[in-house]
């Protein structure tokens, strides 16, 4: 009668499949040995979790870790190496410049001074024909004497900037 009063009491759970709805309630229940069994596999899995898992999740890790200081430091010393380049670019610039103005004043020096010298010689030259007793007239004689003068002033400054684009 017993097995009669069990199965009137079980209700059927839709869905549950039939030998599970057989099994003893009893299954459920909190005891002593169910309690050191779970704590026995839960100590289990977390040894064997640690021994076989977390290490080389940690080298892992580690490994992970020495490649990024490692990546910072090249980036450390590329961007000391680039503001170095910087300064040495500007350095050079800067002595560049520097060496360019002094051509350009010694060019300027250089060119006044021929002008000079072309314009006394051609006062000198001027002079010495003013003083030859001859039919031209002075005017004219000084007229040619600049035109000459010019032109050779010309032909130097020609020299000259040939000069100074072969150095």
């Amino acid at each position: 009668m017993s097995d009669v009063e069990h199965t009137a009491a079980t209700t059927a759970v839709p869905g549950v499949p039939e030998p599970l709805q057989q099994v003893p309630s009893d299954v459920m229940q909190i005891s002593d040995k169910m309690i050191l069994l779970t704590w026995l596999a839960f100590g289990l899995t977390a040894f064997l979790l640690h021994k076989l898992l977390w290490k080389p999740i940690l080298r892992a890790v580690e490994g992970r870790e020495r490649s990024i200081s490692e990546a910072l430091e090249g980036a450390e010393r590329a961007r000391s190496e680039v503001a170095e380049a910087e300064t040495q670019r500007r350095e050079s610039v800067a002595r560049a410049a520097a060496e360019a103005r002094e051509v350009t004043e010694r060019a300027t020096r250089e060119a006044t001074d021929m002008l000079t010298r072309a314009e006394d010689e051609a006062k000198a030259m001027a002079q010495r024909r003013w003083r030859k007793p001859s039919g031209r007239s002075p005017p004219n004689s000084t007229g040619r004497l600049r035109r000459s003068a010019a032109l050779r002033l010309i032909s130097s400054a020609i020299r000259w900037s040939s000069f100074c684009a072969t150095n």
